[in-house]
């Protein structure tokens, strides 16, 4: 993998005056902005509003994508011409780059925000890669080799759930008014407003619950 990242990067420095600048890795990119790092994560939270336009950058390392908002944007892959993705509020995906980096830049429309989450994923949590792993719930969007994302729907009429010793989480409220998640072992509690993440670390207990009668729905990525 290593190799292969040098060998595109002297690649994108020979294009530069085809692109105009040199591309930087995702996470220098001013427009995503990594909220949290540890051992597992880099949480980046790429904002792009109205005709703004991203530098080119480099995704190398596998990640985990959600849309929070729709999706309807202007996109160049590096050598390529423009494009104009569709995607709705919450789509979500995986991408291994196994076959090497991918290198792009985004335009908003006018009015418009591109905002989403890419979740890159540092190291993988050896129980989770274990032969008797299980996904923690049916509602799954993907299960992949370093990650799995499950789609939660919590209600008046199941408004809790309790997450029993997983490997490392993210959770984006991608709908609703307000979610709180309490660390059984700590009692520490986090307010998620819509668009709100928080890390949820490995080992622990955790429950996800909502106070209104509002219905929400929340994107969970698990660290395999």
């Amino acid at each position: 993998m290593k190799k292969s990242i040098i060998v595109f990067l002297i690649l994108c420095a020979l294009q530069i005056k085809v692109c105009g600048q040199k591309p930087v890795p995702v996470y220098e990119e001013p427009r995503h902005k990594p909220v949290l790092v540890n051992e597992f994560v880099r949480i980046i939270q790429a904002r792009i509003n109205d005709k703004d336009t991203s530098l080119f950058h480099i995704h190398a390392t596998p990640s985990v994508f959600v849309f929070v908002k729709k999706a309807n944007y202007d996109n160049q892959v590096l050598g390529e011409g423009w494009t104009r993705p569709n995607y709705p509020k919450g789509y979500a995906w995986y991408s291994s780059f196994a076959t090497g980096p991918s290198t792009h830049r985004v335009a908003a429309l006018p009015k418009d925000e591109i905002f989403a989450y890419d979740i890159e994923l540092l190291s993988n949590y050896n129980k989770s890669t274990s032969p008797g792993w299980m996904p923690f719930s049916n509602d799954t969007i993907f299960i992949a080799d370093k990650a799995a994302g499950y789609r939660i729907k919590l209600s008046k009429e199941n408004p809790k759930l309790e997450i029993d010793v997983r490997g490392p989480m993210v959770a984006i409220l991608l709908t609703g008014q307000q979610l709180q998640i309490e660390n059984q072992g700590t009692k520490q509690k986090v307010h998620l407003k819509e668009t709100g993440y928080a890390y949820l670390p490995p080992k622990e207990k955790h429950k996800l619950s909502i106070k209104s009668d509002s219905p929400i729905e929340v994107i969970l990525f698990e660290v395999r």
